[in-house]
């Protein structure tokens, strides 16, 4: 799912972006790189996002938003692996 489609308070998991080099890199920087876990918090006049991510707030257009693939994180725990 795009980031730009996910509802209001959906918890998420960036899997990759399909922008270009130097902006994945600034995002990256920013904290929102793959494997972090974000969270919608906003949505701005012109269809952008507003996101919680490692505990700070990121406002993405919504070019950018669209260009971030994510997924949602599992609410279901998951039992630990067992040494035989």
């Amino acid at each position: 799912m795009r980031l730009s489609e996910a509802p209001l308070g959906a918890k998420l998991r960036v899997e990759r972006s399909s922008l270009d080099k130097q902006l994945a890199l600034r995002l990256c920087e920013l904290g929102l790189r793959p494997g972090c876990e974000v969270c919608v918090m906003q949505r701005t006049v012109f269809g952008g996002t507003v996101v919680v991510c490692g505990g700070h707030r990121l406002a993405l257009d919504k070019a950018t938003a669209a260009g971030v693939l994510t997924r949602p994180v599992s609410t279901v725990l998951e039992p630990a692996a067992t040494a035989a």
